[in-house]
């Protein structure tokens, strides 16, 4: 999923929500990082070690920081980012189809 063009769109137009007022165009990115943040909290937790939980707790409310560290441990840390920003918008593209 690397490199997914969908990636690099902006999930209001991607949407057509252009024309929605900002203050519930902000709300709704809000709403959609905390979703891409808690998914990619939870994957990452599964790779990293019990030791390093207690870093994680301490860096929570430092991000860059904690994005720092996060990428010294896992590896694959952009790759499970893209993945999960990919994923939520994939979601929301399906979910804001009409049914048929």
């Amino acid at each position: 999923m690397p490199n997914d063009p969908l990636l690099a769109e902006n999930i209001i137009t991607t949407l057509g929500l252009q024309d929605m007022p900002d203050d519930e165009k902000a709300k709704l990115v809000d709403r959609v990082l905390d979703v891409v943040q808690k998914r990619i909290m939870l994957r990452l937790t599964e790779l990293l070690a019990t030791e390093d939980d207690a870093v994680v707790s301490e860096l929570a409310n430092d991000p860059p920081r904690l994005f720092a560290f996060l990428q010294t441990k896992v590896p694959n840390f952009n790759a499970i980012l893209e993945e999960e920003i990919v994923g939520v918008k994939k979601e929301l593209l399906t979910s804001a189809q009409p049914s048929s």
